[in-house]
Parts: structure tokens; C-alpha cells; sequence
């Protein structure tokens, strides 16, 4: 049988397998820990439509609708209310709403008519 000769240079296969296994672990983590793109690259367009689904949503069902106040705040989103303290926008079946200001995290604002649910950016 042949021998080979132990040579102190290089790692042996255990030690590079416990380190790749701390590096896709470390990897692992911070992927994790990395905010969702969904929410966080909300911009004005998209915070627009999902305004005007839930307003849709509103009049097709004939109940009360509003968005989910998680999400905003998962979106750095900011709604000041100009009826009522919701903490989240609310349509009503007839289409109209609490109306309110929302403030996205990149500074652009929209108004929300209470009257009739109407939305438009404001500059």
C-alpha cells in the first residue's frame, strides 16, 4: 500500500467544510435580515394603484375597505388622516374615504379627497 508523506502546508477537507458552512450560515442571515423590496421600494405609481384596488374593492364588495397599516409602516409610509384617527387609509362603498395626506419615504406625497376617494400627487 502506498504511503503519501503528511505535509503540514494546506487545510485539510474538515476545516474547509466548517468554514463554508459559517460563510453560507453568515449568508444565510444576512439575506434575512435584508427588508423585503416589495414594500420598501414603494414609489408613488405603485402606492397609487394599490390605493385604487382597495377603493375597487370597496364599491365591488359594498363593505368597507381600508390598507393594511402594516404594510405602510413595513413601507416607511406615513398617513395623516383628515377624518377620523385611522392609521390607515379607509374606502366606503360608495367610494368615498377618510381621505388624509400619505408621505412616502422618498419625500413625494399624495392627497386623498375624502369626498370622493380621488387621488392626485401633490408637488
Amino acid at each position: 500500500m502506498p504511503t503519501y508523506p503528511q505535509s503540514p502546508d494546506g487545510f485539510t477537507l474538515v476545516e474547509l467544510l466548517v468554514v463554508m458552512s459559517i460563510m453560507a450560515l453568515g449568508a444565510v442571515l444576512l439575506v434575512a435580515a435584508m427588508p423585503s423590496r416589495s414594500m420598501k421600494g414603494l414609489d408613488e405609481a405603485q402606492l397609487m394603484q394599490m390605493l385604487a384596488d382597495v377603493r375597487a374593492a370597496a364599491i365591488a364588495s359594498g363593505e368597507q375597505t381600508h390598507l393594511d397599516s402594516d404594510e405602510l409602516a413595513a413601507a416607511s409610509v406615513k398617513f395623516r388622516p383628515a377624518i377620523g384617527g385611522a392609521d390607515s387609509p379607509v374606502f366606503y362603498p360608495d367610494g368615498s374615504s377618510n381621505g388624509g395626506t400619505i408621505e412616502l419615504a422618498s419625500g413625494q406625497t399624495i392627497e386623498l379627497r375624502w369626498i370622493d376617494g380621488a387621488m392626485h400627487a401633490a408637488r
